[in-house]
């Protein structure tokens, strides 16, 4: 699935809100409710979620039963990263109107966001009771189950119903591509990356799913290229608050190179086998974890070795000992010629 995401592609998939007022037997008195919530679905078209979130807000003042007001205001609030906001207001929505596949669904948005994969299961699995054919559903659904369920088999088959139901779909085609390269369809997988991104060059998830198919074939050129997409493709990739310039990978007669980690032990081993090529070019001091400390020190020497800190201290310390250029453990200028991977990394 993408990582955008595979965690931003199921936000990408929201379901747009209501595009008219529910009716209401209410007669004339309803009116202004009538216009606040036309004037939400405005603002929330024009991304004013803060506009979106006082409209909606005046709706649910005339009208508290009001399930689609309470979804939209809740989609309004994850707009705005308001999650826990959010959930309440799915939660109103489907208290007011349980037949209410929409929000059972947006809700499980939010439960993703919080991690609650268990919970957010439970809500597609409603919402695809109500609503056999809901293509976002199966897709989100798919999502879990391949990444935090460890259920392959099922999440495959949720995506590729999702597939058969909108074939069109980009955030479905960009999660389709890593069931294939995880199937080892390869250069399918690749195929699809390429004519996704001719259409949609900006998803960065596309672009790193081809990645990490180009380096399972050993194409670790184009691989290495691809996966910096990691970066912005909303996944694990942490970014660093580090005011030094990127290396580039010319060879540096003063100063020192900072080697920073990213993610977890498991992948700054595996990358640590590249900080040799650097050190063959500059005079590095290299980060890890606490638990990497003693290994480090001994493959690298305990001059060069500093355990992970806040971003402000490695930051001063870093700068203190010499270091005048930073770069990434698993950038594209230490690998470009490492060529011996005895895993790929669990995700970007």
């Amino acid at each position: 699935m993408k990582i955008r995401n595979w965690i931003e592609s199921l936000f990408g998939g929201q379901v747009p809100v209501n595009s008219s007022s529910p009716v209401h037997a209410q007669g004339d008195q309803d009116f202004p409710a009538r216009v606040d919530f036309k004037a939400g679905i405005a603002a929330y078209a024009e991304r004013d979620y803060a506009r979106a979130i006082e409209y909606f807000g005046r709706v649910l003042d005339k009208r508290h039963d009001d399930a689609d007001a309470h979804n939209n205001l809740g989609l309004s609030y994850l707009a705005v990263g308001r999650i826990e906001d959010a959930a309440d207001e799915f939660v109103l929505a489907v208290h007011f109107r349980p037949g209410f596949a929409q929000a059972f669904y947006n809700l499980a948005l939010a439960q993703i966001k919080r991690r609650q994969f268990v919970e957010a299961t439970a809500c597609l699995e409603r919402a695809l009771e109500m609503k056999h054919g809901y293509a976002a559903a199966h897709n989100a659904l798919g999502y879990i189950f391949i990444h935090h369920s460890g259920r392959f088999e099922q999440g495959a088959e949720h995506i590729r119903r999702a597939l058969e139901l909108e074939p069109g779909d980009p955030d479905t085609l960009c999660n389709y591509t890593a069931v294939l390269t995880r199937e080892g369809r390869l250069d399918e997988a690749i195929d699809v990356c390429e004519r996704l991104l001719k259409s949609h060059p900006d998803m960065h998830e596309v672009r790193l799913n081809r990645g990490l198919a180009y380096l399972r074939l050993g194409r670790f050129g184009e691989g290495w290229i691809d996966y910096e997409a990691r970066k912005l493709a909303g996944g694990n990739f942490r970014a660093r608050t580090l005011d030094l310039p990127d290396w580039q990978g010319e060879p540096l007669t003063e100063g020192k190179l900072l080697i920073y980690a990213e993610q977890g032990i498991g992948d700054q081993i595996m990358f640590g086998s590249c900080i040799p090529q650097a050190m063959r070019r500059a005079a590095c001091i290299v980060e890890c974890a606490p638990e990497l400390k003693a290994l480090f020190e001994r493959s690298f020497g305990p001059s060069q070795v500093v355990v992970e800190m806040d971003d402000a201290a490695l930051l001063t310390q870093a700068s203190g000992a010499g270091a005048r250029f930073k770069i990434d453990r698993k950038s594209t200028r230490l690998n470009s010629s490492h060529t011996d991977i005895s895993r790929m990394p669990s995700s970007a």
